[in-house]
C-alpha cells in the first residue's frame, strides 16, 4: 500500500535522494496563480530562509472603511478583533466553566465572584504585559520584594483573583 511505501526504508541513501528529487520537482510546479508551491517540510542541513516582505509605510491601506486612521490606540484596534460580543462569551463561559467545577470541587471555590467584561479585559491586559516584562513564574508578577516587583500587576488584579479566572 501508499503509506507502506511512505515508511518502508529500502536501505539505500541514494534511492531516497532520487526518490526526495522527484518529489521535490513535482512540490515546485507553478499553482494556478502562477507563483511556485513551495514544499514545508525542513530537511536537516537545509538553511530556513523566510520570506521577508516589503513594507511601506505610505501605502499602508488604511482606508475609511476599516474605521481606524493612524490616530487609533492599540487598544480601539484590538477591540476591532475582541469586540465586547466575543469578550461577552468569554465572561458568560468563564461564569458557566467555575459553576460546572464548583459542583465537582466547591472547596476550590469558597472565595469565587463571577467575572464581568471589566475583569477579563484587565486579565488579558495582564496576560499581554506578561509578554513584555519576562519573569521566571507568574507567582513572581505579584513579588513584593523590591528588587524584582512590578507593582503594575498588583493594581491591576490580585494574584489571587488572576488565578482563579486563569
Amino acid at each position: 500500500s501508499d503509506s507502506e511505501e511512505h515508511f518502508h526504508d529500502s536501505g539505500s541513501e541514494e534511492e531516497d535522494s532520487d526518490s526526495a528529487t522527484e518529489s521535490d520537482s513535482e512540490d515546485d510546479s507553478d499553482s494556478l496563480d502562477g507563483t511556485a508551491n513551495r514544499d514545508p517540510t525542513f530537511r536537516e542541513n537545509e538553511l530556513f530562509a523566510p520570506v521577508v516582505e516589503d513594507f511601506d509605510e505610505s501605502e499602508d491601506k488604511i482606508r475609511p472603511e476599516f474605521g481606524v486612521s493612524r490616530r487609533t490606540s492599540p487598544l480601539q484596534m484590538l477591540q476591532k478583533f475582541l469586540t465586547d460580543g466575543i469578550i461577552g462569551d468569554v465572561v458568560r463561559e468563564t461564569n458557566r466553566y467555575a459553576e460546572q467545577d464548583w459542583t465537582r470541587h466547591p472547596a476550590s471555590y469558597t472565595d469565587w465572584k463571577p467575572v464581568d467584561l471589566a475583569q477579563i479585559w484587565q486579565f488579558l491586559a495582564i496576560t499581554f504585559m506578561m509578554g513584555l516584562v519576562k519573569k521566571p513564574s507568574i507567582r513572581e508578577y505579584w513579588s513584593t520584594d523590591e528588587l524584582i516587583q512590578t507593582p503594575f500587576f498588583a493594581t491591576v488584579m490580585s494574584r489571587n483573583r488572576y488565578d482563579r479566572v486563569a
